[in-house]
C-alpha cells in the first residue's frame, strides 16, 4: 500500500509505502481517528473458489492502520499496522469491507457473498 498527499499543484507525494500481509479488497476510513481498516483475503486461491461455490470458506483479514505516535515514528516507521482479525472463513467467509462505528465502538463486517454482515467489538489502539 502506498500513501500519498496531496499537493497545492495537483500532483501526488508518496509519503511512505507499507507491505500487507494479503490481497487487500476494500479500504474504509474512519474520519473521526484518521485510521484506515483494510479489508481482503487471506488466500486468494480459496477466494476464487469461494466466487464459484459459496458455500467454498475463505479465509479473511482485517487491519488497521494509523499514524505511529510512538518513539519509533523518528526512525522511519510512519504508521502502526494492527491485525484485528484473521479468521479461516468459519465466521466471515470472503469478507470484503469493515467499518468502524464510533458511536457503538463496533466493527461492521460484509461480504458480496455473505449471509448478512458479523459485528464485533471494535478494538482500542494499540
Amino acid at each position: 500500500m502506498r500513501v500519498f498527499k496531496p499537493r497545492k499543484s495537483h500532483t501526488l507525494k508518496m509519503l511512505g509505502e507499507l507491505k500487507l500481509p494479503f490481497s487487500v479488497d476494500n479500504i474504509a476510513l474512519d474520519a473521526q481517528s484518521g485510521d484506515f481498516y483494510l479489508t481482503g483475503f487471506g488466500n486468494i486461491l480459496s477466494w476464487r473458489e469461494h466466487v464459484h461455490d459459496h458455500s467454498a470458506k475463505s479465509p479473511s483479514a482485517i487491519i488497521r492502520v494509523s499514524h505511529n505516535t510512538e518513539q519509533d515514528q523518528y526512525y522511519g516507521r510512519r504508521y502502526r499496522v494492527e491485525r484485528l482479525m484473521v479468521e479461516d472463513g468459519s465466521k466471515a467467509s470472503g469478507a470484503t469491507v469493515a467499518i468502524p462505528d464510533r458511536a457503538t465502538q463496533r466493527l461492521f463486517i460484509g461480504g458480496v457473498f455473505m449471509h448478512g454482515i458479523l459485528v464485533c467489538n471494535l478494538p482500542p489502539r494499540k
